[in-house]
């Protein structure tokens, strides 16, 4: 220390490499790596911070990042960071450099891995030894007699890296923003070569696939993408659906990067692999894109996307067929927090109220299956879901029905008979006013819970009907005597939805004079449950959170709800039917103007959602939202 003011130059060269997922990197691997590079490089700064000359031993990770090594990538950094604020400090420091070199063949940390024989052929390949001393020796070398040591060297950062950076920058996807220039330079370079001299970045590949015609632009852009997927080991045909081939969450983001960097002028949503699931279909895709992107930057204008054309031709059609109008009479729910009647559930929207709770006693013992891990899959990990109250309790008198078969039905049977009557009440019809009415029944119900309960105490004459979700609808019309259709529909989470499209189709076509469309969905068994969580479908505090950056899964819920639905005729006022047949003049609760179906067809699996089929079916249900309201309320739609 007492020939440290001797000292006129400082060499730090130290480095230890932990490889280490950052998921588990603690605070004792993290020193192991940071303590030698940027402790240590503080502290010679500290004790020799007069030093006319400094050069930091960094690492291109600092920019570019390591897989497996976050820790190494940041203490390089560091180092960058430390030149640059050296050099901002006065005169006297102003050589610091920092130098970030990339793998070195035969030595050093990539060769003892064995690191750099893997580089063949990638973009990032290992510098050879010669040019690495040639380096050494420009940084290392003092300044001529008449030159300051800031004037050296005016940045405080060098990379010395073998590289196409162009080529790295689109296999990174972007994700290396300072390469982005060395791309603006290729397509420069791309377009001057074929759009003759004084042609701009702007007239890049991207502009030339414009150009070409339809056809042989999809060819194109398909021969890319198929480069790209066989760049990350894909093996795909041009009609399988990605995730069928093998592409997850994970890999179908890197993939999304690599064609984003290929096509920079088309932004590709971070839904791409469920919006357009096959290569042909991404192509299609892209093609348009282009296309309309170049058109943009012509200053034409486009009319609506040519894929909805179709659709809006059919969405005339439909509704020219479909002619007359609904509108929805009376309505009636059972759902979670108490909530049975229109106005108590509009309350507790507007107030936030949370209906959730814990698993109630009277379904299943919780502590039996629940574990915050689920380490074996036979647990779940959630306390709460949505629950209504008084699932047992059923009006058995009021609908005529025997202690003996009440006990066999299906507590979704029951909800759905009380709620339908209280839909019909809600629009001005008496329980005796129904009887012999042509009224339809649509019933959206997609599970049944009570057939895997029902055990030999249960056998009996009444317990195939009770169990039977066909029986759901029928049983509404034999007990209301509506001479209607009756049916019950099965499509998962959209079951109410078709059922309400059936309903209107066959009210439009004068098969019935009236309908009720009912929703139920009850929670009866902690094994569906088990298996969602086996999944790790759902959310562990029972909490949705839709649209939010904390979503972290879905929360069950349970309830049943009805809506009356009449032709709504010009000139002619709404009416109930009281108990002697007299009609009850009743105010419509809202508007139905249309309804469509369809299906996504061949998407990225069997249960993946497809965008553009979704925004398909608005557009074929109506030009405008689905849904008005009356009373100088808000629209509403529902998809």
């Amino acid at each position: 220390m007492q020939a440290i003011g001797k000292v006129r130059g400082i060499i730090h060269s130290a480095g230890v490499l932990d490889r280490c997922p950052l998921a588990e990197l603690d605070d004792k691997r993290l020193k192991v790596t940071v303590g030698p590079k940027a402790r240590g490089a503080w502290n010679l700064h500290k004790v020799a911070w007069f030093c006319s000359i400094v050069r930091l031993f960094s690492s291109v990770s600092s920019t570019l990042g390591l897989s497996g090594g976050a820790a190494y990538a940041a203490a390089n950094a560091y180092l960058d960071g430390l030149a640059l604020w050296r050099k901002g400090s006065g005169s006297t420091q102003g050589a610091s450099l920092s130098l970030k070199f990339g793998p070195v063949a035969e030595v050093g940390i990539t060769a003892a891995a064995g690191g750099d024989t893997q580089l063949e052929g990638m973009a990032l390949q290992a510098l050879p030894l010669s040019q690495v001393a040639s380096a050494l020796r420009l940084v290392l070398a003092p300044p001529g007699p008449k030159a300051q040591l800031s004037q050296q060297f005016p940045v405080a950062e060098l990379a010395f890296a073998r590289a196409d950076w162009a080529r790295y920058a689109r296999d990174a996807g972007g994700l290396v923003p300072q390469l982005g220039g060395f791309l603006l330079e290729e397509e420069a370079a791309v377009a001057g070569g074929k759009g003759g001299k004084g042609a701009s970045a702007a007239a890049g590949p991207d502009a030339l696939l414009a150009q070409l015609p339809a056809e042989e632009r999809e060819s194109k852009v398909l021969e890319s993408i198929r480069s790209v997927a066989q760049g990350m080991g894909l093996e795909i045909q041009d009609e399988t659906p990605l995730m069928e081939a093998g592409i997850d969450s994970l890999s179908a983001v890197e993939f999304r990067s690599k064609i984003s960097s290929d096509f920079r002028s088309v932004r590709l949503p971070s839904t791409l692999m469920f919006d357009h699931p096959t290569l042909k279909a991404l192509a299609g895709h892209i093609s348009s894109e282009l296309a309309a992107s170049a058109a943009k930057l012509a200053g034409v204008e486009t009319t609506s996307a040519p894929r909805f054309a179709a659709t809006e031709a059919r969405s005339k059609t439909a509704q020219h067929a479909a002619g007359g109008k609904l509108a929805v009479l009376g309505a009636a729910c059972n759902l979670p927090g108490g909530v049975r009647q229109l106005q108590t559930l509009s309350r507790a929207l507007s107030m936030g109220a949370d209906c959730i709770t814990e698993v109630p006693f009277s379904r299943w013992d919780m502590d039996t299956y629940y574990h915050p891990e689920a380490p074996t899959g036979l647990e779940m990990y959630v306390r709460h879901a949505g629950f209504t109250e008084g699932a047992e309790l059923f009006d058995a008198s009021m609908f005529s029905i025997s202690k003996a078969e009440a006990d066999a039905m299906d507590p979704q049977q029951r909800h759905l008979l009380e709620t339908a009557l209280s839909a019909f009440v809600d629009g001005g019809f008496a329980k005796t006013g129904l009887m012999g009415l042509v009224g339809g029944v649509f019933v959206g119900q997609d599970k049944c819970d009570w057939n895997r309960m029902l055990s030999a105490a249960h056998a009996g004459p009444f317990a195939a009907t009770g169990g039977s979700s066909s029986i759901s609808s029928n049983r509404i019309s034999y007990s209301l005597g509506l001479k209607g259709p009756s049916a019950t529909m099965d499509t998962a989470c959209s079951s109410s939805l078709v059922a309400a499209d059936t309903a209107a189709a066959t009210l439009r076509r004068g098969r019935c004079d009236l309908a009720v469309i009912l929703g139920v969905n009850m929670l009866l068994l902690p094994q569906t449950f088990v298996a969602c969580c086996q999944a790790r479908m759902l959310a562990a505090d029972g909490r949705c959170r839709t649209f939010d950056f904390s979503a972290s899964g879905y929360a069950r819920g349970e309830g049943c709800g009805a809506q009356v639905l009449v032709p709504l005729r010009e000139k002619k006022a709404l009416s109930g039917l009281s108990a002697q047949g007299q009609q009850v003049p009743v105010p419509p609760l809202a508007r139905m103007l249309a309804t469509a179906l369809n299906q996504d067809g061949r998407s990225a699996n069997l249960t993946s959602p497809n965008g553009p089929s979704q925004q398909a079916v608005v557009f074929l249900a109506h030009p405008q939202p689905c849904f008005k309201t009356l009373k100088n309320r808000q629209p509403f739609s529902k998809t």
